[in-house]
């Protein structure tokens, strides 16, 4: 009896390690699509912007980094072709698109946009990483927020750069909040932004372009200069749709 019960133990055990063993080595594929924004309104599968994707470790680029972002320049491998590169200040809450300077160095600013990152209980992911080769479409439901979202453009995971948020998939439903909060910490892990500065990066930064999110140093004068206008009008924010990245 015992040696039978001590065999079933053994199997168990050996089980759950091999078990766990296929787990450790899985990986998530991008969903890739064909699709790009068509008026369509995507609906996400959950789970947005709660929590990383650990297993989508393989979208962080293994490059070097250099604190030097106040020169405004992000260094890459020389075979990095694309032609922007973006880097996200969660202490400023900007972005800044920088284009190539010389081979290797990514230094001249091309744009720079107010945004509102992870709150401190959802805070973005530090890191570099490269921008996902998945759908773009104008519309997209969230429905762990509840909310919609335009010109969604997945960074990896469950976090993407996106526009301000809306109660219904129409502009006149804006969320008034997620506007005034552009330049503070408030989102659940994805980067919002200004319809239209989304949508340029959107338009301009396509799969394989490198994201940096990283913590700079305070510039509460270029935070404020970058800031919209407390007024917003939600009868012409309509900038097109997106169909370059097929």
């Amino acid at each position: 009896m015992k040696k039978s019960l001590c065999g079933s133990i053994f199997a168990v055990v050996l089980l759950l390690a091999l078990s766990c063993s296929a787990f450790a080595g899985s990986s998530f594929p991008y969903a890739v699509s064909s699709a790009g924004f068509n008026g369509t309104i995507e609906q996400s599968d959950g789970g947005e912007a709660l929590e990383p994707i650990f297993e989508e470790k393989a979208a962080v680029v293994p490059y070097p980094l250099k604190s030097d972002l106040y020169e405004k320049s992000l260094y890459v491998d020389e075979s990095y072709g694309l032609p922007y590169a973006i880097i996200v200040d969660r202490t400023n809450q900007v972005i800044t698109i920088v284009s190539m300077s010389e081979p290797g160095r990514y230094g001249v600013i091309e744009q720079q946009f107010i945004c509102s990152t992870g709150a401190s209980g959802t805070p973005t992911p530090t890191g570099r990483f490269t921008l996902a080769n998945s759908s773009r479409k104008e519309w997209r439901f969230f429905p762990t927020s509840n909310c919609y979202i335009r010109y969604a453009t997945r960074i990896f995971g469950d976090y993407f750069f996106h526009s301000i948020l809306y109660n219904r998939a129409t502009l006149s439903s804006l969320n008034s909040t997620s506007y005034r909060n552009l330049g503070k910490r408030a989102s659940h892990g994805c980067i919002r932004m200004l319809d239209e500065d989304v949508h340029w990066l959107s338009d301009h930064c396509g799969p394989g372009t490198i994201v940096w999110v990283m913590d700079g140093e305070r510039d509460e004068a270029l935070n404020q200069s970058l800031r919209p206008n407390p007024y917003v009008s939600t009868t012409v924010r309509d900038f097109g749709r997106y169909d370059q990245y097929k």
